[in-house]
């Protein structure tokens, strides 16, 4: 199961990760849960746009979204990957930490904090896009 916890905001990478999860249309037993709502003015659309690419990329069977969770911790525990490709630097990614100290693997774009805590014993660091 690969997880993605972040607000609905495009330079969290979502659009990114949808494009990427495409790549894995043909392997078997995956999923994708993304975790986060709508918070501020345009981020619903922006979720009817996620769901809208999701199906026209052939994922709707396999990407879930969740919506605001109070359960992150649990659904870490389940998860097999961490996902978040942003698009633009983030200083210090809440989430991505969480994810490492839950134990997971994480991959992320090589930008502001996460390049400099992520490294080879712990995640993958891909060019942003």
């Amino acid at each position: 199961m690969i997880i993605q916890v972040s607000r609905m905001e495009g330079w969290k990478g979502h659009r990114v990760h949808l494009r990427a999860l495409k790549l894995l249309v043909d392997l078997p037993d995956w999923v994708c849960l993304l975790a986060g709502g709508a918070q501020r003015a345009g981020e619903g659309r922006y979720l009817e746009g996620l769901e809208l690419m999701a199906h026209d990329l052939g994922l709707a069977d396999r990407v879930r979204f969740l919506g605001h969770r109070s359960d992150v911790r649990q659904l870490l525990a389940a998860s097999d990957v961490y996902c978040q490709p942003n698009e633009e630097p983030e200083p210090f990614g809440i989430a991505l930490v969480e994810a490492l100290w839950a134990g997971r693997p994480v991959v992320t774009s090589a930008l502001g904090g996460a390049a400099e805590i992520v490294d080879g014993s712990c995640g993958i660091l891909a060019p942003p896009g």
